[in-house]
């Protein structure tokens, strides 16, 4: 179970790092398409801070991606060496995915997003939008994400289960 609350708090970390990443390198359309319709709006005229910034920006993206690809694999070797069934596999990754969901909602969604000025540093021009101040303006997405996690949790456990056997 340590291992498992380990790999979540990576989680949390490669998500914070992503997102900042994202706003302070320009990533342009990967950062705004989660924004509310006013700062999308607002954000959509945005220059990067210097010229090679976006390709920073990606390649650091890939990186990290990367790392959360691998803190995923390297649950299902740790299971796979300690002969976990397919239910403690099932919560394994259950824990992971809604985890990392609960730090996008609580953490980024609501005091980030609604409570700080973060994103307002990398995107000055869209100070004051109304935006900011919506929490659950992505609900939708939100919940189409949550139904996602389990059928994936379900398929990596099983894939680890047969792995091991």
């Amino acid at each position: 179970m340590l291992t498992t609350i380990v790999l979540t708090v990576i989680l949390w970390a490669l998500f914070f790092l992503m997102e900042w990443v994202a706003a302070a390198f320009y990533p342009h359309p990967f950062i705004i398409a989660y924004f509310p319709e006013d700062v999308k709006e607002k954000a959509r005229n945005h220059k990067p801070p210097f010229k090679s910034a976006p390709a920073i920006g990606w390649m650091l993206i890939v990186f990290i991606l990367a790392g959360f690809l691998g803190t995923f694999i390297y649950g299902g070797w740790d299971g796979i060496h300690k002969d976990f069934s397919y239910v403690q596999f099932l919560l394994r990754f259950l824990i992971m995915l809604y985890g990392m969901k609960a730090f996008d909602i609580l953490f980024f969604d609501y005091f980030i997003l609604t409570k700080t000025h973060f994103f307002q540093h990398f995107y000055p021009e869209t100070e004051g939008c109304e935006g900011w101040k919506k929490f659950g303006y992505n609900r939708k997405e939100q919940v189409r994400q949550l139904i996602l996690m389990l059928p994936c949790a379900l398929i990596m456990a099983l894939i680890c289960y047969l792995i091991g056997r």
